[in-house]
C-alpha cells in the first residue's frame, strides 16, 4: 500500500486528489474505487475526490475546481497569490472550463473555453494565470483605474513584469475579445518605462487631481537644489515646481529621526521656491474634495511663481 504518499498529496492540496495523481502515487484503480465505495473518499466531480477526514476550506475548493487541467486560480485571488497588497483580502476566484459540474458558494467562478491562453504557472501547488494575464483579468472586475494601476505598479516593483510584457499581453488578448481589455488598455496608457510610484496612494491621489483638470504628475522624482545637492524624492511632482507627499501607515511615522528629516526636506524644498502639499491616507480616502481643492490652489500658486521666474 502507498497510502502515506497519497495522504501527503491530500495534505498539500487541502484534502483533494485527482485520480491520476493517486495512481502515480502508487494506488491501483481498484484500490481507489475501494476507498470510494467504503466512504473514505468522496467523489466531487469526474476523477476528483475529497478525503472524508478533511473539512472544507478555501484551499480544498480551489484544488477541487482546478485539478486535472479543469481550470486555474485567476483574477484577484491570483494577484493575491503573487503577493500584491491591494487584494490580500480577496475571495477565492477561479476560471474553469464550461459545465464543470461543481460549484462552491464561497468561490467566484468564471468560465472560459481558452484556458490554454492564460500563460499558466504554479504557486503553492495551484495552477495560476501568468502575472500579465492576471493583471488584465483584474481590470475586468476592478472598476477603479487607480487600483488597476496600483496593482501594475507593485508587480513592476516586485520585478514580476515590465511595461513591454504588459503591452504584449494586451495585444494578444485584445484580438480574442477577452474581457477587461478595454480597461487594461486605458490603464496602460498611464504606464511608462520610468520608475513606478511606490505605494497606491500616489495613483489614488493622481486620479483625484486629474479628474479636476490638473495635468498628470510624475512619480518618485528626485529633487535637487540650485547647487546640484539632493533634497528629496517626492511622491508626485509637476514641472512648474509643485510637489506632493503622501503619508500612509509606514513605520517611519513613529520614528522621531525620520520625522525630523521629513520636516527638513520640506523646508529645503520651500526654500527653493517649490510649493509643497502633503496629504494623509485618511484625507485621500475620506475627503477627496479637500485633496482636489488644495491641489488646485497649490498648483495655481506654483504656476504663478513659475511664470514670474520665466516671464
Amino acid at each position: 500500500m502507498n497510502d502515506s504518499r497519497v495522504l501527503e498529496l491530500f495534505r498539500q492540496q487541502g484534502g483533494v486528489v485527482h485520480r491520476e495523481q493517486a495512481k502515480v502515487a502508487g494506488l491501483t484503480y481498484r484500490q481507489i474505487d475501494y476507498r470510494l465505495q467504503r466512504g473514505d473518499w468522496i467523489k466531487l466531480r469526474d476523477c476528483v475526490y475529497q478525503h472524508a477526514a478533511f473539512p472544507e476550506s478555501d484551499l480544498l475548493r480551489m484544488f477541487a475546481l482546478t485539478l486535472g487541467g479543469a481550470g486555474h486560480v485567476s483574477h484577484r485571488y491570483a494577484a493575491r497569490l503573487y503577493g500584491l497588497d491591494l487584494v490580500q483580502k480577496a475571495r477565492p476566484e477561479v476560471t474553469t472550463r464550461p459545465s464543470l459540474g461543481l460549484t462552491y458558494a464561497g468561490v467566484i467562478a468564471h468560465e472560459s473555453t481558452q484556458l490554454e491562453t492564460a500563460d499558466l504557472t504554479w504557486i503553492n501547488g495551484l495552477q495560476v494565470s501568468g502575472i500579465e494575464r492576471t493583471l488584465m483579468d483584474c481590470a475586468a472586475v476592478i472598476h477603479q483605474k487607480w487600483k488597476i494601476l496600483a496593482l501594475i505598479d507593485q508587480a513592476r516593483m516586485m520585478k514580476l513584469t515590465t511595461p513591454t510584457k504588459l503591452r504584449r499581453c494586451l495585444a494578444v488578448h485584445a484580438q480574442r475579445g477577452r474581457n477587461g481589455t478595454v480597461n487594461f488598455r486605458n490603464a496602460l496608457e498611464h504606464v511608462t518605462d520610468s520608475v513606478p510610484p511606490i505605494g497606491h496612494l500616489s495613483r489614488q491621489a493622481s486620479q483625484i487631481v486629474t479628474s479636476g483638470g490638473l495635468p498628470e504628475p510624475r512619480f518618485e522624482e528626485q529633487i535637487f537644489d540650485r547647487y546640484g545637492n539632493f533634497i528629496a524624492q517626492v511622491d508626485a511632482s509637476w514641472p512648474i515646481g509643485y510637489v506632493h507627499f503622501y503619508d500612509g501607515f509606514g513605520p517611519h511615522r513613529s520614528r522621531r529621526a525620520q520625522t525630523n528629516r521629513d520636516i527638513m526636506q520640506r523646508a529645503r524644498l520651500r526654500n527653493e521656491g517649490i510649493v509643497v502639499d502633503e496629504f494623509t491616507y485618511d484625507q485621500i480616502n475620506d475627503d477627496p474634495a479637500f485633496v482636489l481643492r488644495t491641489s488646485i490652489q497649490g498648483y495655481a500658486r506654483a504656476l504663478e511663481q513659475f511664470r514670474g521666474r520665466t516671464g
